[in-house]
């Protein structure tokens, strides 16, 4: 199979999902399709209260149920929600991608809080992945990803004296850092949580600067070397 990555390092959806509909039959994807829509159906009964469970685009379903039903040929887009955890009053966003396939592929899922540092989110997100790896193949996982949330985040915190104190330290070292601006040029900018997460990493990692979605897409970023680095090794990442 030929990579999906363009230039720009993100990965061309239009192509990858070619390829899907190439290597999977068409029925076999037509059952994974609808096993998403029961976990998904079932996951907003589960977190049935206002802002719970969000949706970016609820016209997704629609056009999932006609494919799987056979009213229409066309490949359905992937399913973006996102369940919004409260644990010991701390609010976690967990944004989920699902691909076409899953859950015979792993779904990309991201965890953010705005009291968690950058270390701290990142080995939460890496932990939370390699959780989601050990569980078995072809079998829906964003429950017990919830439940393995719901049982092991809070011990990804810190005080709030500690983190004041690595804030500090961190604005310190900033004044010998060097300033940098970073101009990436993507195929095409189209699914909303990756947008997401684009800004919610620029925030992360205390960088500014602009995201134009679209075809091409355009990201412009600015701030130490050090932190535009690091950001665009977690953009650049992602699945």
């Amino acid at each position: 199979m030929s990579s999906t990555w363009d230039d720009g390092g993100f990965l061309d959806f239009k192509e990858l999902e070619d390829q899907i509909a190439q290597f999977v039959d068409k029925s076999e994807l037509e059952e994974m399709l609808r096993i998403q829509l029961e976990e998904v159906e079932m996951l907003q009964s589960m977190f049935s209260n206002p802002g719970e469970f969000e949706i970016y685009d609820r016209s997704v379903i629609i056009d999932i149920n006609d494919f799987v039903k056979g009213k229409c040929n066309v490949l359905p887009p992937r399913f973006d929600f996102t369940i919004n955890l409260v644990l010991d009053e701390k609010k976690l966003e967990v944004c989920v991608n699902l691909p076409l396939d899953y859950p015979a592929d792993e779904p990309d899922i991201f965890v953010r809080n705005d009291s968690l540092t950058r270390t701290q989110q990142h080995a939460l997100n890496s932990d939370l992945a390699k959780y989601i790896s050990s569980l078995n193949k072809g079998e829906i996982c964003i429950y017990p990803a919830i439940a393995w949330l719901q049982e092991n985040a809070m011990s990804y915190f810190i005080s709030p004296g500690k983190s004041s104190k690595l804030n500090t330290t961190s604005r310190i070292t900033d004044v010998n850092k060097q300033f940098s601006r970073y101009w990436i040029y993507s195929h095409h900018i189209y699914s909303k949580i990756k947008r997401r997460c684009i800004m919610d990493l620029s925030q992360e990692y205390n960088v500014t600067g602009f995201c134009l979605p679209g075809k091409p897409g355009i990201i412009c970023v600015e701030g130490w070397e050090s932190d535009c680095s690091d950001w665009w090794q977690r953009v650049s990442n992602l699945t």
